[in-house]
C-alpha cells in the first residue's frame, strides 16, 4: 500500500511538471489537478457499493492493472515526442 502510495505522487508530480513544460501555464497546471479530482470525486460516490459487492483481491488486481496501463499511454506518446497537454488531461478523466 505504500508503494501504490508512492507511485501515486509520483505520477501526479509528473503529470503536472509535465504539463508545465508544455505550456508553461500556470492555468493549464491548474486545469489539470481540476481534471485529476473530478473522477475522484464522481467514482467515490459508487466506489463503496462496487468494494462491498466484489471480491477486493480481483478490484484490486482490476484497478492495479488499469492504472500501469493508464500510466503507459502518456509514457508513450513522450518517448515518441507525439504528447500534449490534452493527453494528459484526458487520461486524468
Amino acid at each position: 500500500m505504500v508503494l501504490n502510495g508512492i507511485a501515486n505522487w509520483v505520477y501526479q508530480v509528473t503529470g503536472w511538471w509535465l504539463v508545465y513544460e508544455l505550456t508553461r501555464s500556470p492555468l493549464m497546471l491548474g486545469l489539470n489537478s481540476l481534471f485529476a479530482a473530478i473522477p475522484t470525486i464522481v467514482i467515490s460516490l459508487y466506489g463503496g457499493a462496487v468494494a462491498d459487492r466484489m471480491d477486493r483481491r480481483k478490484l484490486l488486481l482490476i484497478t492495479q492493472i488499469l492504472v500501469v496501463l493508464l500510466a503507459l499511454i502518456p509514457t508513450t506518446f513522450s518517448a515518441l515526442g507525439i504528447i500534449q497537454a490534452w493527453h494528459i488531461f484526458a487520461l486524468n478523466l
